[in-house]
């Protein structure tokens, strides 16, 4: 009898009344399940706590040593990579039609994004001025050589 009372799991911590289990922290299922979405909801504060610091000293750590740069450096990018697994994802849209744009879209020069359709200037009526651009690498690849008009200076 002693044998089969070693072999029952111990009773959940939480005190359920459910058998918890040694790998669980002597928890049941649903306990476990609930302290672990309780420790992801405290990490994701402390992210946001800390990219919102990270963000409104950015001026008073100009003035400071460089070791402590370097300490806020890496907290920052700590920081900013948990806001990020946070945050949603932002969904591209042809600037035009409004359509769903995901992998496929176009960047224009305007610093617009656009779908397969109105990916060309003359289609979504482009405020870029590709002229001047033009004119302004020409300008660039092409010095202007002149000689001098004296041929013999003293």
């Amino acid at each position: 009898m002693d044998s089969q009372s070693n072999l029952t799991p111990p009773l959940c911590a939480n005190g359920c009344g459910f058998f918890g289990s040694p790998e669980r922290k002597n928890l049941c299922s649903k306990c476990y399940k609930d302290s672990a979405g309780e420790e992801e909801s405290t990490i994701a504060q402390t992210a946001t706590k800390l990219s919102q610091l990270a963000i409104s000293t950015p001026s008073a750590a100009n003035h400071e040593s460089p070791a402590v740069l370097t300490d806020e450096k890496t907290s920052s990018s700590a920081a900013a990579a948990a806001a990020a697994s946070c945050s949603t994802v932002k969904i591209k849209r042809c600037e035009c039609c409004n359509k769903k744009v995901g992998l496929l879209g176009f960047k224009c020069r305007c610093e617009k994004t656009f779908c397969g359709v109105h990916r060309y200037a003359k289609e979504h009526s482009c405020t870029f001025d590709f002229k001047a651009l033009d004119r302004h690498i020409l300008a660039k690849q092409n010095p202007l050589v002149v000689s001098d008009k004296l041929r013999n200076r003293i």
